[in-house]
This record gives structure tokens, C-alpha cells and sequence, in this order.
């Protein structure tokens, strides 16, 4: 079961890095408004996977690192918009987002079969995952494709705030 849900969390944070066989978008030939999509998708499943932790956990540092994670990623996709509009510009999904939304469901749909301390790990590994993921892409790809100044600070304000999450998540995990 382990394996599963880090298996799902790897193929949720992998389109970061390389789009599907045979599709000829990968991060590297995303525009700014595409890469904006890219982290509003990411953001709103993280939202979807911590709003489905807070009514499944009875942990209360689950719990409260759910609610961390609904808060920041709602926060940063604040920030998306409004840079977004600052720049006349609005998010453009793509086959990356688009692949991004699909695997953030069918980690969703799996996360609420599971109950107790077989839920709790799952979601603990599948935030370690995910948030590994994330940072290498951010550092790779992401950060190094933006060409506007301002999304790319964002997006290194944002590296930040993953390795924050990437830390919490590993103490709790290292709990339970």
C-alpha cells in the first residue's frame, strides 16, 4: 500500500518534469502563463489531498499540517492571480496541468479509500513525495523556464515555503 501511494505521489509531481510519451509540450517548453497554470494545478490538489486529510485524520499534527497546506497553497495561488492580472496575463492549462489535475484526482480517489493509521501514512508519504518532487522541479525546470522576474521570485518565495512543508512532513511521518 506504501508503495502505491508513493508510486500515485510520484506520478502527480512527475509531470513537472517531463509531459507524457508522444506529447510535445515538457516543462521546459512552457511559457510564463503556462508555467502559472502548472502551479495553480499543483496548489489546488494539494489543496484537495489536505481538505481530505482534515476530515479523514484524527492526528491532530495531520490535522493542522492539512490546514498549513490549505492555507499556503490557497495563499499562493492569491499570488499567482494577482501577478497573473498585474501582467494582463491569465494561466494557460496545457498538457501538464492538464496530466497534473487527472493524477491529483486518482491520488485523491485512492487516499479516501484508506482509514486510521493506513490513511495517515499514505498521506504523510505521499507529502514527502510530492514535496521532493516539487523542489527538484522548482530548482530544474520551473525557476530556470520563468522569463518574467517577478514569477520567478515568486516561484524561489515558493521553494522556500516547500521546504518548510518538505520538513514537517518528514517529522510527522517519522512519528506515526
Amino acid at each position: 500500500m506504501k508503495t502505491l501511494i508513493i508510486l500515485s505521489a510520484y506520478f502527480f509531481t512527475s509531470f513537472l518534469v517531463n509531459a507524457h510519451a508522444g506529447q510535445s509540450m515538457s516543462v521546459s517548453a512552457l511559457n510564463d502563463p503556462q508555467i502559472a497554470a502548472v502551479v495553480e494545478t499543483a496548489n489546488n490538489g494539494e489543496i484537495e489531498l489536505a481538505k481530505l486529510a482534515r476530515v479523514t485524520t484524527t492526528n491532530d499534527r495531520i490535522k493542522n499540517f492539512a490546514s498549513m497546506m490549505v492555507d499556503h497553497h490557497t495563499e499562493n495561488n492569491a499570488k499567482v492571480d494577482h501577478l497573473m492580472s498585474k501582467l494582463d496575463e491569465r494561466p494557460i492549462k496545457n498538457n501538464v496541468s492538464q496530466d497534473l489535475a487527472n493524477d491529483a484526482q486518482k491520488i485523491i480517489d485512492k487516499q479516501r479509500t484508506l482509514t486510521g493509521t493506513d490513511y495517515d501514512r499514505a498521506y504523510m508519504d505521499s507529502q514527502i513525495a510530492m514535496h521532493r518532487e516539487v523542489l527538484r522541479d522548482l530548482n530544474q525546470k520551473l525557476i530556470p523556464n520563468a522569463s518574467n522576474g517577478e514569477l520567478r521570485r515568486m516561484l524561489e518565495d515558493t521553494r522556500e515555503t516547500v521546504q518548510t512543508h518538505l520538513a514537517t512532513a518528514e517529522s510527522i511521518r517519522s512519528s506515526l
